[in-house]
């Protein structure tokens, strides 16, 4: 079964509402009731940040309880064939977008 989101969260956007930033707090909980998704790569990312921090346990529940009710969007065969021509398309036109961000964008597409 395939969920569907109206929204995928960044991984910046997701790190803004964790730490408590406006208007990110206020958009998302907007945005929440339309049904948000994350991309798997963000998830890791963030995952990165709780592992750096000090107040691990304290880091990983907050971000779990952020995570509750958002659809987690996987990198599919599609996914991967999006990423692959848009960073071919990209590369022939001289502009460079970091590969995790771009593999973020592919899964919105």
């Amino acid at each position: 079964m395939v969920v569907h989101a109206k929204y995928l969260v960044d991984t910046d956007w997701a790190v803004y509402y964790l730490r408590g930033r406006e208007p990110y707090v206020t958009r998302l909980k907007v945005y929440r009731e339309e049904r948000l998704s994350v991309s798997v790569v963000s998830l890791a990312e963030l995952y990165e940040g709780v592992f750096r921090a000090p107040d691990q346990q304290d880091k990983e529940k907050t971000l779990n309880d952020f995570l509750a009710g958002l659809v987690v969007v996987d990198v599919t065969r599609d996914v991967a064939r999006t990423f692959g021509r848009l960073r071919a398309e990209l590369r022939s036109k001289g502009i460079t977008v970091a590969d995790m961000d771009l593999l973020i964008g592919s899964t919105a597409v």
